[in-house]
């Protein structure tokens, strides 16, 4: 529905196909003045600067690695000393000092070409910044490769957070992955009041769209092609319409593979005061990696929300006490016990033509083909990133 905002906004007049359901919405990592989260929620009128929908997570998480690591404490404690920034933020200064600005700044430099309606004048601009962007993200993908001294001490951790983010394990995709680290180091990272959040955009986009608003019914639409990749035909269950662009939020792509979820309530007392609510294990001991998201609910609960990375040769995940360390509890949790969430059914089913044809991958989130654009659905990564609505911006140009 803020995806449909933002279309309407840019001379769309978007008809909203949902799913009626308790929805956990993700992590948001960045959302800095000037980058695409940021302006993607100033734009649709929820900013990231209001308590009300959104609380910042600081420290926002730990790594359970060999050596444990502390992220998203230099903005909260500025007082540690060096040796404990060395214990628990090895090579900071330096992506303070260096790799910040530079993994941002074309970023920034693209958004530019976002921002205002098609002239001649922002048509040019619009190549002008895009080919920067490209020769600059290229840049960073050749610094990064070469694993300066401030990133070594992080390398364990970013192969661990890479499937969380939905990357693949291709090195192309490190500039997303660090940029995510930077994000959590820094402590711009923020968990959204979901049940709050949702009720505001419904009521917003149902007085806003000049379209409908609909609740998916359970029975699977057919999308196929027209003539000439002319439109899309959307139907179910002998009904049909015609539209001249597609957007799919609703799958995982190709990339998230092997991903199972749970959640799991846990009294507040049974987790340390001082500890963030989310914790990322890598894999080790034959128990696949693991992340750990964490939200107060009622009655001095956290309900937790378990993201497993199942590695393919038949290890099982059968309960978090499992893979957490003792550490980390003060007693033994009490029941109910974890409980894995159903992955959700298909809402869209494309035609044998529409899957033969052939699909432009742009990585890591975004899959285009003609009128249609798939972008991988955010409620079912754990984290929202800068990098994910900028791919939205590309598909909802002015118009």
């Amino acid at each position: 529905m803020m995806a449909a905002l933002l279309a309407e906004k840019r001379g769309y007049e978007p008809v909203v196909l949902h799913e009626e359901l308790p929805v956990m919405c993700s992590s948001i990592l960045g959302g800095l003045p000037g980058l695409p989260l940021n302006y993607f929620l100033d734009n649709v009128g929820f900013p990231l600067e209001d308590p009300r929908f959104y609380h910042s997570l600081s420290p926002s998480m730990i790594f359970l690695g060999e050596k444990w690591q502390l992220l998203g404490v230099p903005e909260l404690r500025s007082g540690f000393s060096d040796l404990e920034r060395t214990r628990w933020m090895p090579g900071f200064p330096t992506f303070q000092e260096s790799l910040i600005p530079e993994l941002f700044s074309g970023m920034k430099q693209e958004m530019a070409r976002f921002q205002f309606p098609p002239s001649f004048t922002t048509k040019m601009f619009a190549w002008w910044h895009r080919y920067r962007f490209r020769r600059h993200e290229l840049g960073l993908k050749k610094l990064l490769s070469s694993h300066p001294s401030s990133l070594r001490e992080w390398l364990l951790f970013l192969e661990a957070l890479k499937p969380f983010l939905g990357l693949s394990a291709d090195s192309r995709s490190s500039v997303y992955s660090v940029r995510s680290l930077v994000a959590l180091l820094n402590g711009w990272t923020s968990a959204p009041n979901n049940p709050l959040l949702y009720r505001e955009v419904h009521k917003v986009a149902s007085k806003n769209l000049k379209k409908a608003i609909r609740v998916w019914e359970g029975s699977p639409f057919l999308v196929r092609m027209e003539g000439r990749r002319k439109g899309i035909f959307i139907e179910s269950q002998g009904k049909g319409e015609r539209f001249d662009l597609l957007l799919d939020l609703s799958s995982e792509l190709e990339v998230p593979s092997g991903m199972d979820r749970w959640e799991w309530t846990v009294s507040e007392s049974s987790i340390p005061d001082v500890w963030p609510l989310q914790f990322l294990i890598p894999e080790r001991g034959g128990m696949p990696s693991v992340l750990f998201q964490g939200n107060l609910a009622e009655d001095k609960e956290i309900l937790y929300r378990i993201t497993v990375r199942s590695t393919g040769e038949g290890n099982s995940f059968q309960a978090p006490l499992q893979v957490l360390d003792p550490l980390l509890l003060k007693a033994l949790p009490p029941s109910p016990l974890p409980q894995a969430m159903k992955r959700p059914d298909p809402i869209l089913q494309y035609s044998k033509e529409v899957l033969k044809s052939g699909w432009r991958i742009r990585e890591p989130y975004l899959m285009t083909m003609g009128p249609i654009q798939r972008l991988m659905d955010p409620t079912r990564l754990p984290f929202l990133s800068d990098d994910w609505i900028r791919q939205l911006f590309y598909v909802l140009k002015f118009r």
